[in-house]
């Protein structure tokens, strides 16, 4: 941010925004494929995906649920 709005060079913000997106579509895909896989309620799969719209909020997501199973 400080290049771009500091120093007027967007190139940077692009290139990182474009990786954080695709980083975002592969969580929500592989989201899907354990879905599938571990046959996850969708009341776990929805909680996944919101936290994963709050930062960190995966990691407290999975600490959670993961404490339960142990």
């Amino acid at each position: 941010m400080p290049l771009k709005y500091g120093l007027g060079i967007l190139w940077p913000n692009q290139w990182v925004g474009m990786a954080h997106g695709a980083l975002f579509l592969a969580f929500c895909g592989l989201l899907a494929a354990v879905w599938y896989a571990e046959r996850w309620p969708v009341a776990r799969v929805l909680g996944f995906g919101v936290a994963s719209l709050i930062p960190y909020g995966t990691i407290w997501m999975e600490r959670r649920v993961f404490r339960r199973e142990s």
